[in-house]
């Protein structure tokens, strides 16, 4: 794992590119703010969590926000 100390949040944005023909027609399907404070005590060994246990713990510490459009395709 990389360290950083001059990088205090990141943005997140996942883009749906199927059925595009181009750039203008792609989706925004997820966004996610991180901020270091937030992320600190997270489980070092991710490959150990469930998917629940981790989506889980990245719902509990970052802001998520999903579009319809990643519900349509990934139901809860």
């Amino acid at each position: 794992m990389m360290k950083t100390k001059n990088v205090d949040q990141i943005w997140v944005r996942v883009l749906d590119y199927s059925g595009s023909t181009d750039e203008a027609s792609t989706q925004l399907v997820l966004a996610m703010v991180a901020d270091r404070e937030h992320g600190k005590d997270m489980e070092q060994n991710a490959s150990s969590l469930s998917l629940i246990q981790l989506e889980q713990q990245l719902q509990n510490r970052f802001r998520l926000t999903y579009t319809s459009r990643w519900q349509q395709r990934y139901p809860l």
